[in-house]
């Protein structure tokens, strides 16, 4: 868990380039996701964009066009601006 709210930080404060968080197994997460979503944005702890960070699917092939999207975006990014951040990729 430690782990996981890391990731989401390096990523906000831009530490890292932006990758894609992805929760694999919904019922595991949903509970996870349910309290940031209903106790934390609701006293506004968090803002809807961090919550946009987290992904959560059960399908193997979302993930994979998930990450394979990011890394592609990543990419063309990259070719605009060869002097961002490329860590984590």
């Amino acid at each position: 868990m430690d782990e996981l709210f890391e990731a989401l930080t390096l990523i906000q404060t831009k530490k890292v380039s932006n990758f894609p968080v992805v929760l694999y197994d919904s019922r595991y997460w949903s509970g996870l996701m349910n309290w940031l979503r209903d106790t934390m944005l609701e006293v506004e702890n968090i803002s809807p964009g961090d919550l946009d960070l987290l992904r959560m699917s059960d399908d193997p092939q979302e993930i994979c066009e998930l990450v394979c999207d990011a890394y592609l975006q990543n990419e063309q990014l990259e070719k605009v601006d060869p002097n961002r951040e490329t860590s984590i990729r």
